[in-house]
């Protein structure tokens, strides 16, 4: 997945879940591009959960 384009000034939801046996996801943004650099929303989410993110 990926590749999300958000507008400045934004909020949007990030909603994630995994398959059994992940405990633990990495999850980054970058604000300029896809070359990065990027940066964890959390360090270390729950496998499952939702967050906010403000553009």
């Amino acid at each position: 997945m990926g590749g999300d384009i958000f507008q400045i000034a934004t909020k949007r939801f990030i909603i994630w879940q995994t398959q059994a046996g992940i405990s633990n996801v990495k999850i980054e943004y970058s604000t300029t591009g896809n070359t990065g650099p990027w940066t964890a929303i959390t360090p270390s989410p729950p496998a499952a959960a939702v967050r906010a993110i403000h553009g």
